[in-house]
Order: structure tokens, then C-alpha cells, then sequence
């Protein structure tokens, strides 16, 4: 997505605006292990990877968001975790539906976490008119094997246990589905930030019907999903913003079963 000056968008770019806004009122070089970090054992295992046009930049932020769902064909599916594009920020990185977001920012220790919302859409349920989502998030775990950044990687990658995704341990075997998005940005605007941010996140996102697209993933058996593959191949396309080191051009997903 080009940059987005609040006073100078276009009329397509206001529809998707408010499109993206109503989401969100509705709502290596090697590999490192942490202390905290999940369980490994008998839970399925999500291993992710997303690579960029240019490099991992160290003062940007990567971000792959998760919502959970209980259903092989969740409440409301055609809504999932989306980006956030212009005030009011929110949370200032995704809306839609989302349970929990693992980030990459090299201003934090260890590079990789991941965070669990606090107010998220209950599964199953509807949004209720007024009430905000997604305000409110907390630190939950570290993944259990990431990718060690170097100055000219360009792939971030980590695996989580599904202690990790869900709300706790009697919801491991009860998940069916996730929804999964990519999303790279400069910088975490807040509150009504009057600044404007760059962004990458899944689909075409220079396309009015190219945004609020997410990766829908089976738990139900090992598979491999990426945009080089069916069922979602290229739903990810490169150039759809102006720099390459938050342009995504590629990720995979990879479901582990015990």
C-alpha cells in the first residue's frame, strides 16, 4: 500500500479506508530457543515463514497475526485479522478477528514474541455494536524455534506449539481452523495519530477488493500452505508497496501434527 497523508486519499482509498475501519469498529542462520517459550510434546506445531523484496530492516516491525477458531468453517470466516491503514489506529497493527500476534521488532528481547489480546471477538459470537476489540494485549510467549536475523536476511521465521495460540489448555484439541496474516509496517501509530504509516500485509493491496484477504489453515491434518501453492497460490503479489524491505513477496505456513 502506497503512503496514506490523511488529507490526500483518493475516493477508492476512502472506501477502503472504510471498509478496513468498520473491521476495525467491529471488532536464518540458525535456530534459538528461549526459556518461556511454549511446550513442546504432543500439540500440533505451526512452523511460519515470510520473506520480504529487500531485507529484515531493524527498525521496522513484523508482525503475523492469528485468530483462532473452533469451526472447520469459523463464525463470520470471511472476516479474519486484517491491517490497520489510517486513524483511528486502534492498536495501531491489526483489526478484524484476532486472538494472538507473534512480532519481530529488534527493539525488544528476545526479537520474537508473542502476544495475546485480552478483548478479542469471542469466537462463535458477533461483535456487539459500540464495544471495542482488540485495544488490549499482553505478553503470552516466545516461539519455540525462531530465526536468528542477520543484516541482509530477508525471511523471518518461528514455530509456535498450540499452547501457544490458544486461550488455554482444555481449547488445544477443540481448534480446527486459523486465520493467518502477514503484515510488515514502519512504524505502531496510536490513538489518532495525524501521521500516516508504509505497510505490506496479505493480498494486492494497491486493489480496492485486495485488502482484507487472510490465509485460511486446516489444523486437521499436516499440510503445507505458501503462495506458491494451492489452495491460496499468489494471493501475496510483490510491489504493492514502495519499499522492498515491507514488501512481501512470499511466506509459508506448515502445520505439524503430533
Amino acid at each position: 500500500m502506497r503512503n496514506l497523508p490523511p488529507n490526500s486519499l483518493l475516493h477508492g482509498r476512502r472506501c477502503l479506508k472504510g471498509v478496513l475501519l468498520a473491521l476495525a469498529g467491529l471488532v536464518l542462520a540458525g535456530c534459538a530457543k528461549f526459556p518461556g517459550s511454549g511446550t513442546a510434546g504432543a500439540n500440533t506445531q505451526v512452523k511460519f515463514t515470510m520473506t520480504v523484496a529487500g531485507r529484515i530492516k531493524p527498525n521496522y516491525i513484523y508482525v503475523v497475526a492469528i485468530r483462532w477458531a473452533k469451526d472447520v468453517s469459523p463464525f463470520d470466516g470471511d472476516r479474519g485479522p486484517v491491517p490497520i491503514i489510517a486513524v483511528p489506529w486502534g492498536n495501531g497493527i491489526v483489526a478484524g478477528r484476532a486472538n494472538v500476534f507473534v512480532k519481530w521488532d529488534s527493539a525488544q528481547f528476545p526479537n520474537y514474541k508473542v502476544f495475546e489480546f485480552t478483548d478479542p471477538i469471542p469466537d462463535g459470537s458477533p461483535p456487539v455494536n459500540g464495544t471495542a476489540y482488540l485495544t488490549n494485549y499482553e505478553e503470552k510467549s516466545i516461539p519455540l524455534n525462531t530465526r536468528d536475523i542477520g543484516d541482509n536476511d530477508r525471511t523471518i521465521e518461528f514455530t509456535l506449539d498450540m499452547s501457544q495460540i490458544a486461550q488455554n489448555s482444555g481449547d488445544i484439541p477443540l481448534l480446527r481452523t486459523l486465520q493467518v496474516n502477514f503484515l510488515t509496517m514502519d512504524r505502531v501509530p496510536l490513538a489518532n495519530d495525524p501521521g500516516s504509516k508504509f505497510w505490506d500485509g496479505i493480498g494486492d493491496n494497491d486493489s480496492v477488493f485486495g485488502l482484507g484477504n487472510f490465509i485460511n489453515v486446516s489444523l486437521d491434518s499436516g499440510t503445507d500452505y505458501s503462495n506458491n501453492g494451492l489452495p491460496q497460490a499468489g494471493i501475496e503479489t510483490q510491489g504493492d508497496v514502495p519499499d522492498p524491505d515491507l514488501d512481501i513477496i512470499d511466506w509459508t505456513i506448515q502445520v505439524n501434527r503430533p
